[in-house]
């Protein structure tokens, strides 16, 4: 102890405190699990928010089932003071995914995959959005999550994960299940693969009339992406009804202002931005030009 204390500069104590399993500290034998305050932190009261980490890091279910079992037995351990086998955290796992009412543990692990942001599966957004909080260095703890999803009357739906692990699912699957009506790991899938409910939640931001800072947050980068996309897809559909620009087909498109050909709607967007600053003006000529055209020519046919 006074060798690892004097290795890493710090009081014996903290030694004591941080790596108590190393010293037999905190434990009363037979088998008991002792209790450390280092412990607590990183096995009951963040578990839930580390697990979800680890969920959005998963590569297959299998991994996530692997992380699930653990979890619930590193919980079990501290909770009730004792060894837990795999097996018994295995079933303790079955018997809150029936509970739940999966059919089993591959199903539930499959429901909570879809509903965490993957940060290695492209197109596994979730339905969730956690909420990270910095510690020191590069790490960082999940206290929150908050549901993706339009509720009724525009309100948010959060839980904090520091919560017991078993209470923590229960709510998580409980409020999808209930509040959604998605009860299937496959229903969540494809609401996260569609999004038909983007629409609803973009009604639901932008009260006042403009887009606040506390707006902008609610919105993830899905979310905002959809919202460009739409508001870009508008804006060359009138522009191209107003005659400014014309559309030839096969993604490519020409600027009637300087007869440029460009390819893609952003890269309309481009050409307007750098070539056309002025652009409300040009609009306005071209409308009231078009306008004139019509009169003169109805006036001839009198």
């Amino acid at each position: 102890m006074a060798w690892v204390a004097g290795v890493r500069g710090v009081p014996m104590c903290q030694v004591v405190n941080e790596f108590p399993e190393l010293f037999c500290v905190g434990g009363s034998g037979g088998g008991r699990v002792g209790v450390s305050e280092r412990g607590l932190s990183r096995r009951v009261q963040y578990k839930a928010g580390y697990l979800l980490k680890m969920f959005g890091e998963a590569g297959e279910v299998g991994q996530v089932v692997d992380r699930l079992v653990l979890a619930v037995r590193e919980y079990l351990e501290f909770a009730e003071r004792r060894r837990v086998g795999v097996e018994e955290a295995r079933q303790n796992v079955e018997d809150l995914a029936r509970g739940l009412g999966f059919s089993d543990v591959r199903d539930f692990a499959l429901y909570l995959w879809w509903l965490v942001p993957s940060r290695v599966v492209r197109g596994m957004e979730g339905l969730i959005k956690p909420d990270f909080v910095g510690r020191r260095g590069p790490y960082v703890d999940v206290l929150g999550v908050r549901c993706l999803l339009p509720h009724e009357g525009g309100r948010d739906w959060q839980v904090h994960t520091t919560m017991s692990l078993p209470r923590f699912l229960h709510a998580l699957v409980t409020h999808f299940r209930h509040d959604h009506g998605l009860t299937d790991w496959r229903q969540v899938a494809q609401w996260v693969l569609r999004k038909p409910w983007r629409a609803v939640a973009i009604n639901q931001v932008g009260k006042e009339g403009e887009l606040g800072g506390e707006d902008w947050e609610r919105l993830t980068p899905s979310l905002r992406l959809y919202l460009f996309e739409d508001v870009l897809n508008k804006l060359i559909d009138v522009l191209v009804g107003v005659g400014l620009v014309e559309d030839l087909g096969n993604g490519e498109y020409k600027c009637v202002l300087d007869g440029v050909v460009v390819r893609g709607r952003f890269d309309v967007y481009r050409h307007l931005h750098n070539e056309h600053s002025n652009l409300a003006n040009d609009v306005r000529g071209l409308v009231k030009s078009v306008v004139g055209a019509g009169v003169v020519a109805d006036e001839g046919a009198e």
